[in-house]
């Protein structure tokens, strides 16, 4: 189940390398006529090596993100995405970075993070939305249990918010109160017992005046 909810982040939010960890906050803005801003957030940066090679491991991983050499740029790119712009606050460890862009219709978001066998969008009258379901094979040996890793030691939250409009239906995410947005509910995820983690958001824009 590990591999699944790790799956499950890979898709909404972006995964550090392997070397580098730290926190990352996504948020996505989702328009009235189906494009989506994105945010993505990376902190606290470090790496896990020790003395110069930890130096080295740092500024390579922030010198890919400038010249947009990570994975996250060939998914983008698949999705045409436009404007997309890296920041890089602090290059120094723990080093800070700023991902942003845009991504024109829900159609090209949706094969962002997922591809059609995992994600599908959702399209009826005036609701629109997606369904993600991911699987996996049942393993022959007893699950041990998983130690959890403290929040303080490193988060990752994805967030979606609605440029207007409220969401009608949501599965594996927590609504805010004023149903505008909705973040991934990890927690709940992790503590699942079944094979296939299944995760939706639906919403509904106001009609235009």
């Amino acid at each position: 189940m590990k591999a699944l909810c790790t799956a499950v982040i890979g898709i909404l939010g972006l995964l550090v390398s392997a070397c580098v960890t730290g926190d990352e906050i996504t948020t996505y803005v989702i328009e009235r006529d189906g494009a989506v801003s994105f945010h993505i957030y990376r902190s606290n940066l470090t790496s896990g090596q020790t003395g110069d090679a930890a130096k080295e491991d740092l500024d390579s991983y922030v010198k890919n993100l400038e010249e947009k050499q990570d994975d996250i740029f060939a998914k983008l790119a698949k999705a045409n995405a436009e404007e997309v712009k890296v920041a890089v606050l602090r290059k120094t460890s723990p080093a800070s970075i700023l991902i942003t862009g845009r991504i024109p219709t829900l159609t090209d978001f949706v094969s962002y993070f997922g591809d059609e066998s995992e994600c599908t969008p959702i399209s009826r009258e005036r609701i629109r939305g997606f369904r993600c379901e991911l699987s996996e094979e049942p393993s022959p040996e007893k699950d041990q249990p998983e130690n959890a890793i403290p929040r303080a030691d490193s988060f990752n939250e994805t967030r979606f918010t609605l440029a207007a409009g409220s969401f009608t239906n949501v599965q594996g995410f927590v609504p805010a109160k004023d149903k505008r947005s909705a973040i991934l509910d990890m927690e709940e995820l992790m503590n699942t017992k079944i094979q296939t983690i299944a995760f939706s958001l639906e919403w509904e824009f106001p009609e235009t005046p």
